[in-house]
């Protein structure tokens, strides 16, 4: 990306990074459904959703770990490794994810069924709404989370700004035509990440940038 020609950030206090964090985080979110097959859905709902989620050691584990969590109190340890497999299986025999293995590993994902379970429990449509008239500004998200502690979650927001249409300038940053700020801070509410984002207000771009983007929101019908 070339550097911009304009820099304006037009209110300091529109910086994501300042709103104080919403005690209920994604993880108790999950905790808090009424069903095994619930909480599994949600969660592979968040981290893979429109793409295969590939169960590497850490995401496999959290996965169980929330398991654990939820039913430790009613469930021995080896009946919980009984429940999460049966759990897993009811899903399958549903068509409520699809599984399987290749040389990468085990990977599970919603179905078309499943992603519609997932919205209608969790409600997550990122919308942000549209002025009649487009005053011409854009919107920059920085989002720059830790791969090493905070890979899911930042695969988890990707995931938004692209089904929400925002236009990659960068692998860390995001643009958007009109105001995002009410939508982008109850995501990252959700996700426990308003530390790792920053919101921007700009006035200019680089042309061919702003040639790229509006092209691209053009298509999406956002302009």
């Amino acid at each position: 990306m070339k550097h911009f020609i304009k820099f304006e950030l037009k209110d300091k206090s529109k910086r994501v990074k300042t709103v104080e964090p919403l005690p209920i985080t994604l993880e108790e979110r999950l905790l808090e459904l009424p069903t095994a097959a619930a909480l599994i859905v949600g969660l592979v709902g968040f981290l893979g959703m429109t793409s295969m989620l590939f169960l590497a050691p850490n995401s496999l584990q959290l996965l169980k770990r929330l398991f654990i969590k939820r039913y430790n109190k009613k469930y021995s340890k080896v009946q919980l490794e009984q429940k999460f497999i049966q759990t897993v299986y009811y899903l399958k025999k549903t068509r409520t994810i699809d599984i399987g293995s290749n040389q990468n590993g085990f990977w599970i994902k919603l179905t078309q069924l499943g992603q519609k379970k997932h919205d209608k429990t969790f409600q997550e449509g990122f919308y942000v709404s549209r002025p009649k008239v487009w005053d011409k500004t854009f919107w920059l998200v920085a989002a720059d989370l830790p791969s090493k502690t905070h890979r899911l979650t930042g695969d988890a927001l990707r995931r938004k700004l692209i089904n929400a249409n925002f236009y990659p300038l960068q692998r860390t940053l995001w643009l958007y035509p009109h105001n995002p700020t009410t939508a982008l801070q109850e995501l990252l509410k959700t996700l426990d990440a308003q530390k790792f984002v920053t919101l921007m207000h700009i006035s200019e771009l680089d042309a061919e940038d702003k040639r790229l983007a509006l092209s691209f929101w053009q298509e999406k019908h956002l302009l």
